[in-house]
């Protein structure tokens, strides 16, 4: 028997951190081996939490769609050398 239970881990703040797992009925008593996976949060769900990032990207979005704000470039060599006079010289 699988049964899948989704669980958010508290923050630590200095304490330990304890999880305490609702058991659903039809699971069996006795002993119970517990797998745990963590799971990354998808980058875009981050991002969006903010307010003033969720406006940020859907406005960007919103321009890539319709053709606005867009720096476009002749060849992939013109892109990568107004990328790498962007960067300091440390990060080429």
């Amino acid at each position: 028997m699988t049964i899948e239970q989704t669980v958010e881990i508290p923050p630590a703040n200095g304490r330990d951190r304890r999880l305490i797992i609702d058991v659903p009925p039809e699971v069996p008593e006795g002993r119970t081996i517990l797998a745990f996976t963590p799971v990354q949060e998808d980058e875009t769900e981050y991002l969006l939490r903010s307010p003033a990032n969720r406006e940020r990207l859907m406005q960007a979005v919103d321009d890539t769609e319709n053709g606005r704000n867009l720096i476009t470039f002749k060849t992939l060599e013109d892109a990568l050398h107004r990328v790498r006079d962007r960067l300091p010289r440390n990060q080429l």
